[in-house]
């Protein structure tokens, strides 16, 4: 027994607007959602939206754009007016004198080059960080960037 039944496509080639495609995953949509008593509708993911205003039905979808990252290949976020929707946090939790050739975190995969402070920031692996960043990548800390130091862990990282 069922109350409502929804149709949903999600767009192939939505990052390439004069894809030929389109038009037709979008023809074909529409004369299947003609066809039957559908409760709601859904078409448009990030870049459908971005692009194609007619395909915004009962839910829209949008994906990366919540991230603040553009769809599209040949368009940058910030041509196209978009922001993050959220952002990550975390406390530093302890900021440690690192010797020059002391190593920061599992398997000493960094050694510092000189003497340096390194904070350690409650986030790691287990709240979802990527665990295979490595050195370097750059960290936002304090309105800037810091490079990334050591193997992310479970629950820290260190920059």
């Amino acid at each position: 027994n069922c109350d409502s039944i929804n149709l949903m496509t999600h767009m192939a080639c939505a990052d390439e607007p004069d894809h030929p495609l389109n038009n037709e995953q979008i023809c074909l949509f529409n004369k299947v959602a003609k066809s039957h008593d559908f409760s709601e509708l859904s078409i448009a993911n990030s870049a459908t939206l971005i692009t194609r205003p007619d395909c915004r039905k009962d839910w829209v979808r949008p994906g990366i754009i919540l991230y603040g990252a553009s769809p599209f290949a040949e368009q940058t976020a910030i041509e196209l007016g978009l922001q993050a929707v959220m952002q990550l946090t975390a406390p530093v939790i302890a900021v440690r004198n690192v010797k020059k050739g002391d190593t920061v975190g599992y398997g000493a995969t960094w050694r510092a080059e000189r003497d340096c402070k390194c904070a350690t920031i409650a986030i790691g692996y287990g709240d979802g960080y990527p665990r295979h960043a490595k050195s370097g990548t750059p960290v936002w800390f304090n309105g800037k960037t810091c490079p990334l130091v050591g193997r992310v862990s479970m629950d820290m990282l260190c920059i």
